[in-house]
């Protein structure tokens, strides 16, 4: 689901963390897709394959998820950049 994602820093914790908004749009149907997105972020939390949830909450207009940062861009951008990634490299 996409969102706008931004930096904070979590200063209990002293480290970086990402924070994706994503816009409730009732009108889409994304609130389905949007308790399903916190929903496996809660289930995987121990996954070494995604980004740890440190947190969620609302707005009226928004869901926010508190993440683990993982700086160095997106995968899209590695991929579109080398064309592909050798298997030694994803495994």
């Amino acid at each position: 689901m996409f969102g706008q994602v931004m930096l904070a820093s979590y200063t209990s914790k002293k480290q970086l963390v990402a924070i994706k908004k994503v816009p409730k749009q009732p009108s889409k149907g994304n609130f389905t897709c949007i308790m399903k997105e916190a929903r496996l972020l809660k289930i995987a939390r121990g996954c070494p394959f995604l980004c740890h949830s440190h947190a969620t909450f609302q707005s009226e207009l928004h869901a926010f998820f508190v993440l683990e940062y993982a700086g160095g861009g997106t995968l899209y951008k590695v991929i579109e950049d080398q064309g592909s990634l050798p298997m030694k490299n994803i495994q």
